[in-house]
Formats: C-alpha cells, structure tokens, sequence
C-alpha cells in the first residue's frame, strides 16, 4: 500500500466514531480509498446526432446525460463530447 493510500485509511479510521450519519460513513468509506473513483464505473453517455457544441442545443431539447457534480449553485451534467 502507498504511503498517502496508508495516510488516508488512518485518517479514516480517526473520523469513524464521528461517522453516525450516512453522508459521514459514505465520506469515510470514500476517504479510504482514494484511488477508487466510482465515476469509472458509469456507462458512457449516448451520443446525440446534430448535438456538438452547446450552441446545438435549444430551450425545451431533452437530452441524456450523467450528473457529475453537484454544488451549492447548481451540477455539471455530461451529456457527451
């Protein structure tokens, strides 16, 4: 195991009694392995024809994507390249 690997999984095991709530045991279990990213894990997007470039895109035009990010001001969705 890597040495910053190591220092994550103690520091983990320090936060673990303050972890009751979900959210905290989830961020302690992710803070354990910080090489995993679960994003890896996701299907691709599908791809959408004529949709390249976001001047493509158009009020009321649904499209399928992936939530990336979430953050106080809103969330980064990829709807492909």
């Amino acid at each position: 195991m890597r040495g910053g690997e190591e220092a994550a999984r103690q520091r983990a095991q320090q936060l673990a009694p303050f972890a009751a709530e979900t959210a905290n045991a989830q961020l302690c279990d992710a803070l354990s392995r910080p090489t995993v990213d679960p994003r890896e894990q996701a299907p691709p997007p599908l791809f959408r024809d004529g949709v390249l470039k976001l001047a493509d895109v158009t009020e009321g035009m649904e499209l399928w994507g992936t939530v990336r990010n979430v953050v106080d001001f809103g969330l980064f969705v990829d709807v492909g390249e």
